[in-house]
């Protein structure tokens, strides 16, 4: 029969050679580059989407501001929010 302290030890030597794998894969450059694709990747896709659904709204409240330039509009507005106003 099996024990609890084996059932235990048995967990605790998964555990540490996972993390020695884990440690090998976080050391190697092509795990960095694959990470830093991956966020760069989802943070356009994510900049993308909002983009067009800004256009969206714009489109459908009838472009009351007769924006000419929705584009440059939604990138003032991710870099300076909605205080742009108040800072000059």
């Amino acid at each position: 029969m099996y024990s609890h302290k084996m059932f235990v030890s048995a967990v605790i030597h998964l555990i540490s050679l996972v993390s020695q794998g884990m440690a090998l894969i976080l050391g190697t450059p092509m795990f960095w580059l694959m990470f830093w694709l991956l966020a760069v990747a989802l943070a356009m896709c994510t900049l993308f989407t909002l983009q067009m659904r800004f256009r969206i709204k714009i489109e459908t409240s009838g472009n009351p501001a007769q924006v000419t330039d929705v584009t440059a509009l939604f990138y003032w507005r991710v870099l300076f929010g909605r205080a742009r106003s108040r800072l000059m």
